[in-house]
């Protein structure tokens, strides 16, 4: 009974909370300004639409029916993997952002690998040498890092290194080849939070017994480092890399934008601009799927690679 208590308690609360925001998102079209019919009509090029055309985009939209009624067939809908369709183009939301999901993945996974070959070595190198000047630069610069709006140095990159050196494109294709330039925006903010995190963790360790028996086994600081300090702190800070990571959704959109990159966050300002607002929910409950999945996986594998963490629980 006391293996499958938690998961099972764990489970009903990812429930809740994804229904939960799932009434959030639907109200959008509810707390919206203005006729919902008039706007769908509107985004689709009609800025004087006819009464009839109205009364039609009512119907379309089931405004005629009950509001519990319209929230539940939207949310099965939402369950078969039915987002509806797009205000201005009338195509299937879900075949919108299947066209533009693998730049979006590739734009994923450069700025995943570029934050792990960043905080790895920085975050070594931080605690290897604490409270020295290696550390205090490493400190400083992830403070700053931490800091700086991904969009921002998107813009300065694309100002600096495209427009004044000359290197790489004004606008990008989606290819690996101009991945750089987003990734590199949307890593430096993740990369600079991690280190902080990990070389917090790493010198916790390095404080504990277990290095010290590892210095008296004859193990150098580096063999301790690596083979010791960092699987332990990863482990213990799987969590809250994975809260981290939820940046990466807004960030993303904001950036695909500035540099042009044609994926589903470029997708999402265009359809925020329009007022289509089927989009921008089928967007924002993925993003929330996506961030909470992601945020109770890692807490899960982080509680069975150490059993420990769970104890206050």
């Amino acid at each position: 009974m006391r293996l499958w208590r938690p998961g099972l308690s764990r489970i009903v609360q990812l429930i809740v909370t994804l229904w939960g925001a799932s009434v959030v998102i639907w109200s959008m079209i509810l707390l919206a300004p203005g006729d919902p019919a008039r706007r769908l009509l509107i985004a689709r090029g009609i800025p004087d639409p006819l009464a009839e055309d109205v009364a039609a985009a009512r119907r379309e939209l089931r405004l005629d029916q009950p509001v519990v009624v319209r929230y539940v067939r939207w949310l099965g809908d939402v369950v078969r993997g039915d987002f509806g369709a797009s205000w201005r183009t009338n195509r299937s939301v879900l075949s919108e952002f299947g066209d533009r999901f693998g730049a979006t993945a590739v734009l994923g996974v450069a700025t995943m690998v570029f934050v792990v070959v960043f905080t790895v070595p920085m975050t070594l190198i931080a605690a290897r040498w604490r409270e020295r000047w290696p550390d205090k630069v490493m400190q400083v610069g992830s403070s700053i890092g931490t800091s700086l709006p991904s969009f921002l140095v998107s813009l300065v990159l694309l100002h600096v290194v495209v427009l004044e050196w000359g290197w790489g494109q004004v606008l990008s294709d989606g290819s690996v080849g101009s991945v750089w330039l987003p990734a590199s925006a949307l890593s430096i903010g993740v990369a600079a939070t991690w280190t902080r995190l990990l070389r917090g963790g790493m010198v916790g360790v390095l404080d504990t017994s277990l290095a010290d028996i590892c210095r008296s086994r004859g193990a150098g600081p580096w063999r301790i480092m690596t083979r010791v300090a960092l699987p332990n702190a990863l482990v213990r800070f799987l969590p809250f890399m994975a809260l981290t990571v939820g940046a990466l959704v807004g960030g993303a959109a904001v950036v695909e934008s500035v540099v042009d990159w044609p994926g589903m966050g470029a997708y999402l300002v265009d359809a925020i601009n329009a007022r289509d607002l089927p989009v921008i929910q089928a967007y924002v409950l993925l993003a929330t799927v996506a961030y909470v999945v992601t945020a109770n996986g890692a807490d899960v594998l982080a509680r069975r690679l150490d059993p420990r963490l769970g104890i206050e629980r």
